[in-house]
């Protein structure tokens, strides 16, 4: 339910290849019958589940730990770009999402300097070169707990204005695609 509230279309079918990734492979005329990988998550977004389209919220289990955020796998330079464009036009999506980020302190994001020229606040969002927020947790207890429901739902609300600037990133990059020939 905490998903649909951020995001209304996201696919919600806990199926694997649809919001479960797959733990094994189809292993019955192999001889290597290992694990094909060793975590485990799962996805909500729109569209197809391994797209790189659009952005998600994610959660994922390993022998680590868990980890959850939002982003995407791998945002493509055409919506970097757009992102970029709505970061520097003053989106007021933008001015949400950097609010939300900044007052929270449960995600963390990755950045690499392009931009030193620009305000600090303004180059933590464009010298990124994917876009993931991202928290990490090695509380196994918490991760085994009936509260695990209500701390990702807590938690994923706070990613619930970053969600639609990457979303309306993705958007206008659409809308840009659509319209070059």
């Amino acid at each position: 339910p905490c998903v649909l509230e951020i995001d209304g279309e996201f696919a919600t079918e806990p199926r694997v290849d649809r919001t479960i990734c797959r733990i094994r492979r189809d292993t019955r005329f192999s001889h290597d019958k290992s694990l094909y990988r060793d975590n485990m998550w799962i996805i909500f977004k729109r569209g197809r589940m391994h797209g790189t389209e659009m952005p998600g919220l994610y959660f994922e289990i390993s022998e680590r730990g868990f980890e959850y955020g939002c982003g995407y796998y791998a945002a493509s330079a055409s919506y970097m770009s757009a992102y970029r464009s709505l970061i520097l036009a003053g989106d007021a999506a933008f001015e949400r999402a950097r609010r939300a980020f900044e007052h929270q302190k449960v995600y963390g994001c990755y950045k690499r300097p392009h931009y030193p020229d620009q305000p600090e606040q303004l180059r933590a969002w464009l010298e990124r070169r994917q876009i993931c927020f991202t928290a990490q947790s090695a509380d196994f207890p918490l991760l085994f707990s009936q509260g695990l429901a209500d701390k990702l739902a807590e938690d994923f609300r706070l990613l619930a204005p970053i969600y639609r600037f990457l979303l309306r990133a993705a958007q206008v990059e659409r809308q840009h695609q659509a319209r070059t020939p």
